[in-house]
């Protein structure tokens, strides 16, 4: 509970960080790319779990609580990152509904 709102926090300023560099840096080409380029990449999580135990081992005096935001954040990102992937996916006109397993 301690963690749940700086976690929640940093993954809307995350998220909104990813949403304006893709509308910002996508090519003008393809509007599918700025419209939803953002959603699959917010589940990100390789090799982010280890930076996080390394940060609780170099800074024992506050690293275990930088290590347990992290992981909130990641999980936070896990769980919604899919979602957001097979909804872009249908939103760009990639796949169809029926080829996603199941409705919108």
């Amino acid at each position: 509970m301690t963690v749940g709102p700086a976690a929640l926090l940093l993954v809307a300023l995350r998220g909104l960080a990813i949403w304006a560099a893709c509308r910002r840096f996508a090519p003008a080409e393809d509007p599918r790319l700025k419209r939803y380029l953002w959603m699959g990449l917010i589940s990100q999580a390789g090799v982010t779990f280890g930076l996080a135990a390394l940060v609780s081992r170099t800074f024992p005096s506050f690293g275990p609580q930088v290590e347990v935001l992290i992981v909130a954040m990641i999980t936070a990102h896990e769980l919604v990152g899919p979602v957001l992937t097979r909804r872009a996916l249908m939103g760009s006109g990639e796949i169809r509904a029926e080829e996603a397993g199941g409705g919108a």
